[in-house]
């Protein structure tokens, strides 16, 4: 679970919930008749708008029974300071046995570690704001020194992203630039994966730029019926990347970056807004952008939590975007 150093002197931390007990985690439900779409969406969004207790370790677990023909859900509730979205793949697919017949897994015993005192979280939180700043400069003096060319071609990308996310000034106008409330709606839609991969060889792009187009038409649809103006009119999503590599696909913790795509709701014609999008996202990856964000993003190593905090709440009042797109592939088998 997450504790924090006295006088909030430092980031948080995690430490063993000694009192952890797992049916607070786990949770047992039915649906009221007929236990269809609409209901498991109702229920879900009544979940997912209560916040998770944060004395505890945050995440939540439902087996929700009732749905019709027979089935049941599996609702898995993270925070995203726990893992990201392919950790949380990662572990969906472990819940699972690759036959019908069940593994007989034995409980393994396990044992909380004391949690450290008040004073240990302070002296870590002090020695940590001195240690890092000094260690980052150390690492980048070294690296300027053995390899000048590398290091200054990698700020020289560095730059370059910043000026381009600068450039990008504030989001468009739109209706999602409000304060956002605690309640949540949830609602899905099921398209095949050989669909998806069937417009891209056709039109050229990637899975991911589908998704993008696909998301533009649905806000499109949605504006319309708002009684809101879109010819001409485009939306800017945030796009978390993965940067895991090979040898990190089951850790905890969060590997992304990110880049910015503005969605032409206002193209009529499917095609064309596709390819509008394909050209966007082509230009991006040349545009290192996403290595500004991840710059960014690796100043927790030195920044103090006070500056983290100022600049998350920046970043929600001076609405650099409208919306985030997450797109994240599924178990492969």
């Amino acid at each position: 679970k997450v504790e924090f150093p006295p006088f909030r002197a430092g980031r948080p931390v995690w430490v063993d919930d000694t009192g952890f007990d797992l049916s607070f985690h786990l949770r047992r439900t039915a649906l009221p008749s007929p236990g269809g779409r609409r209901e498991l969406a109702e229920f879900v969004q009544r979940v997912h708008s209560r916040p998770l207790d944060r004395t505890k370790p945050l995440w939540e677990m439902y087996l929700i029974e009732g749905l019709e023909d027979g089935y049941v859900a599996v609702l898995s509730k993270s925070h995203h300071a726990m893992i990201d979205g392919l950790s949380g793949m990662d572990i969906a697919t472990v819940m699972f046995d690759f036959s019908p017949e069940p593994q007989r897994l034995e409980p393994q015993p396990w044992t909380p570690e004391s949690p450290p005192s008040g004073g240990d979280l302070l002296r870590r939180a002090v020695t940590d704001q001195v240690r890092n700043p000094v260690q980052a400069l150390v690492e980048g003096a070294g690296r300027l020194l053995h390899a000048p060319q590398e290091f200054l071609a990698e700020t020289g990308r560095l730059l370059g992203g910043v000026r381009s996310l600068l450039a990008l000034g504030q989001a468009p106008a739109g209706p999602f630039n409000v304060p956002v409330g605690p309640n949540r709606r949830f609602a899905m839609a099921e398209v095949p994966v050989s669909d998806a991969k069937a417009i891209k060889d056709a039109l050229g792009g990637t899975v991911n730029d589908v998704v993008l187009a696909a998301v533009a038409g649905a806000l499109r649809t949605n504006l319309q019926h708002r009684g809101e103006r879109v010819t001409g009119q485009s939306l800017r999503a945030m796009v978390p990347v993965s940067t895991r590599g090979e040898g990190t696909a089951a850790s905890l913790g969060n590997q992304v970056s990110m880049f910015f795509v503005d969605l032409p709701v206002g193209v009529a014609d499917p095609a064309r807004r596709f390819r509008k999008i394909t050209a966007a996202t082509r230009g991006l990856k040349t545009s290192h952008q996403a290595t500004a964000a991840t710059a960014i993003m690796n100043s927790a190593r030195w920044a103090p939590p006070t500056l983290h905090g100022l600049a998350a709440r920046l970043v929600a009042r001076q609405r650099f975007v409208n919306l985030i797109v997450s797109h994240v592939p599924g178990p492969q088998v």
